[in-house]
């Protein structure tokens, strides 16, 4: 859980701040701060989780560059490799979804068109940019991305990510979107068969970002018609888990949960499998802990089977139907919640920081 550990610990160097009568800063000083005590302390797989949960639009190039500097300069290759394979799938994500997008809208655009915007002064937080322009610039983004990562393989020797990060360039720059595969997989995907896919391509990835990767790449192997399976018992499952309970949980291992993050919670839990799914969802409490080993939030599980159904057929996914669970939020304060959830608060050491 890097993410809830960083901002526990950015609270407590605040206050350490404040003990000592130093000077007040920013959170994002206070951050950076925290990432070089954790570059010193050694803690890269955190830090790279961190940095991959939190900036999961690909953003945050001035908090990432010294890491990345500093795994290149301690060789520290598979450290390296996870961080940019993190950052670069959230990249080329995005520039997929807007590709796609803006061909829905406008067939004939060309890459020529897309190679020519004049991105002079283009602010990607500006919602009043045209989706060409950011198109455009994310483009480049993935592009600098790429570069930037090719250095660091070529300063520690990888030959063979090498080759397949100038297969990527090349890709990218000539905006080749990966086809599809063939529908070799003929199983039928029921409740059974969903869970084990879960549950299997949870067994052999090193995170939920890979997972969804391969999962992705599998689930493009079933027909059209089976995909849509699959995503009627993800809706069903995920309406399963409106429950008051589940985001005063989600509220204290995350230090906060708006609606947005709950709605990834519910994505991230049942993307854990059916073990952690039955769990988690009747509040096992004894069994809790060993589920949350990462932040669990995971937007991609969303929409993983609504992009894979656009990528085999090219057409959107028309919405399921499934029965509807109305959330109802149980009734506490943020003031009480170690008195009102003691055990909860114990086993994921929240803290009330506010008194």
């Amino acid at each position: 859980m890097s993410y809830g550990k960083f901002l526990d610990e950015s609270g407590d160097l605040t206050k350490w701040r404040d003990k000592n009568n130093l000077p007040k800063q920013n959170y994002e000083k206070t951050f950076e701060d925290l990432r070089d005590i954790w570059i010193k302390d050694g803690r890269y797989s955190e830090l790279t989780s961190f940095i991959n949960e939190n900036w999961d639009s690909g953003n945050g190039d001035d908090f990432v560059k010294p890491y990345s500097e500093h795994l290149i300069k301690n060789r520290e290759l598979s450290q390296f490799k996870k961080l940019w394979k993190g950052i670069l799938r959230h990249r080329t994500s995005n520039l997929w979804r807007d590709l796609d997008y803006l061909k829905s809208n406008n067939p004939q655009i060309t890459l020529v068109e897309i190679q020519s915007q004049n991105l002079k002064g283009f602010n990607q937080f500006s919602s009043s940019e045209s989706t060409l322009r950011r198109l455009a610039w994310e483009r480049e983004f993935v592009l600098t991305g790429i570069d930037e990562y090719r250095q660091g393989l070529e300063e520690m020797n990888d030959n063979s990510e090498l080759e397949k990060i100038e297969r990527l360039y090349n890709d990218i720059d000539n905006l080749i979107k990966p086809k599809a595969k063939p529908s070799s997989d003929k199983r039928k995907i029921d409740e059974t068969l969903f869970w084990k896919l879960i549950d299997d391509y949870r067994t052999i990835t090193d995170d939920k970002f890979d997972f969804i990767e391969k999962l992705s790449s599998k689930l493009e192997e079933f027909k059209p018609s089976e995909i849509r399976k699959f995503e009627r018992i993800f809706r069903t499952k995920y309406e399963e888990l409106n429950l008051g309970q589940l985001w005063t949980l989600a509220y204290i291992v995350r230090r906060g949960c708006g609606d947005d993050a709950f709605d990834y919670f519910k994505a991230w839990v049942i993307s854990k499998g059916q073990n952690a799914f039955n769990s988690i969802s009747k509040m096992q409490l004894n069994e809790l802990k060993q589920y949350f080993d990462e932040d669990p939030q995971l937007e991609e599980m969303l929409y993983l089977a609504e992009n894979v159904y656009e990528l085999k057929t090219g057409e959107f996914m028309t919405p399921v139907r499934v029965k509807k669970n109305k959330l109802k939020k149980l009734n506490w304060a943020e003031e009480t919640l170690e008195t009102d959830f003691p055990e909860l608060c114990k086993i994921f050491e929240y803290e009330n920081k506010s008194h």
